[in-house]
């Protein structure tokens, strides 16, 4: 398990950078994946490339994003569960 804040330096991205800051988060996710079972509890600057960015890597990585305190706006369920 993985405490989160880990796949971007900010909570933002710099311009410029975008791209290979979302290919350095994808690296990071995608690396530590191969370790085995990996759930990946999301922070604050994870959010840097946007909730469809994470959404995808979730999908993509083969990994598990959880959180306790993050819910969808208007329908008050888990964002990751």
């Amino acid at each position: 398990m993985d405490a989160g804040d880990g796949l971007f330096e900010n909570y933002y991205l710099v311009k410029g950078k975008e791209p290979s800051s979302k290919l350095k988060a994808k690296t990071v996710l995608e690396s530590t994946v191969k370790m085995g079972n990996y759930i990946y509890n999301v922070g604050q600057s994870d959010f840097a490339a946007g909730i469809e960015f994470l959404r995808e890597m979730e999908e993509t990585a083969g990994t598990h994003f959880i959180s306790s305190n993050l819910v969808n706006a208007g329908t008050n369920e888990l964002t990751f569960n």
